[in-house]
């Protein structure tokens, strides 16, 4: 009996994951066409570096008529978005945020629209699968989760291959230090050069993202 109940939930969470993902793609066919993700940690203080550098970031990409999307969170997700929205005349589609229910349930974000939604993996597939490009700034086990489900979804060639930067060179060296010796054991199969970018530069993060998603 008790099979029956497991399979009855898993239809259950499948029927409501489609419906999510559905006006998921929705709204974001509604963005600013091309979309660029942008990931980061919640607990990037609001005048913090890291946090300005995501405003700036988002800022530049929605004065090249592009969008931003991120988790809809506070930290750089909402630094992220408020660039993209004050930086944007026609606030109309300059960008959005996923978000899951029953997470940051304190927090509201005035500068995006934030959909909700009930599992990870409906947000972290939006995410993923209407961007042109993935940049990474500070955070913790999920953005790092996150980024690694990105370089292993392209190294299987689940997904197109498009720019992926790190934004901090600081922050991100203990783990390029890993890639690194990985690489060189063998363990890895792609140097990283090839799989990301990592930068302490704004403005080389948007031309990359740029010359790549308008060409």
């Amino acid at each position: 009996m008790k099979w029956i109940i497991d399979v009855l939930k898993v239809w259950w969470v499948s029927l409501k994951s489609a419906l999510q993902l559905s006006y998921g793609v929705f709204k974001l066919r509604h963005l600013k066409q091309p979309v660029i993700a942008v990931f980061g940690g919640k607990g990037a203080y609001a005048k913090g570096k890291y946090a300005t550098w995501a405003y700036d970031f988002s800022a530049q990409i929605a004065r090249k008529k592009m969008s931003i999307i991120t988790g809809g969170g506070p930290g750089i997700m909402e630094a992220a978005n408020c660039g993209a929205f004050e930086a944007t005349e026609d606030k109309k589609g300059a960008t959005l945020g996923i978000g899951v229910s029953g997470v940051d349930l304190d927090f509201f974000n005035e500068c995006a629209p934030v959909i909700k939604v009930d599992y990870f993996f409906v947000r972290k597939w939006l995410l993923t699968h209407y961007a042109s490009a993935y940049v990474f700034f500070p955070g913790g086990v999920g953005t790092v989760d996150e980024l690694f489900e990105v370089l292993n979804l392209m190294k299987l060639n689940k997904m197109p291959r498009v720019p992926v930067v790190l934004v901090g060179e600081e922050y991100w060296s203990h783990l390029t230090g890993w890639y690194k010796q990985a690489h060189e054991s063998d363990l890895i199969g792609t140097p990283l050069s090839e799989s990301m970018t990592i930068t302490d530069d704004i403005s080389h993060a948007v031309t990359i993202v740029t010359k790549h998603s308008t060409t």
